[in-house]
């Protein structure tokens, strides 16, 4: 009880205890800032999917997301959102089962990264392969992603725009934009 008593708020359990990580840091508001201006367009035009970073920071920097934390929604949202990820839930039993028994987190796991989504730039795969299904991302509204690592296997479905360097936290990780085509 003393604990939560005397929190202090300048730094965030949001992101699984890291008590060295403040708010500034973990919603990153300069990084995606930047890559909203670069984008251009009313923020309530489009959609967004994050890919080894928790929804709730584009969220939180005013992107409409595809991919979310919340305890409660639509469990045909589930459904088509599951298509999306299908194959890369297929490459993993741990987040397979971690998708299908639990109803909070619908997120763009890959199977690379694991479900844990606290990474630290020396911890995060140069490349990973990612195996969405980006007709059914696409159908969902998105139309960018979000990446903490280059996506290698792209394809015609998607487009490398943009790295954003993560210049100032550069122990945090950059982020890759991507565009649905």
């Amino acid at each position: 009880m003393n604990k939560i008593l005397t929190f202090d708020y300048r730094y965030s359990w949001h992101h699984n205890g890291i008590d060295t990580t403040t708010f500034d840091q973990y919603f990153n508001i300069d990084l995606f800032k930047e890559i909203k201006e670069y984008i251009n367009k009313d923020q309530s035009e489009y959609k967004v999917g994050s890919v080894g970073i928790s929804p709730s920071i584009p969220l939180f920097n005013g992107f409409n997301v595809v991919d979310f934390y919340l305890s409660s929604y639509d469990i045909k949202y589930k459904k088509k959102f599951r298509k999306v990820i299908e194959k890369e839930l297929e490459k993993d039993s741990i987040i397979r089962h971690y998708y299908d028994n639990s109803g909070k987190r619908n997120y763009i796991y890959s199977s690379e990264l694991g479900k844990n989504f606290i990474h630290f730039k020396k911890s995060v795969p140069k490349k990973i392969n990612l195996d969405l299904n980006y007709t059914a991302l696409k159908n969902l509204g998105c139309k960018y992603i979000f990446s903490i690592t280059i996506i290698k296997n792209q394809n015609d479905k998607i487009k490398l725009l943009k790295r954003f360097n993560n210049i100032k936290y550069p122990h945090l990780n950059d982020i890759y934009l991507y565009k649905l085509i």
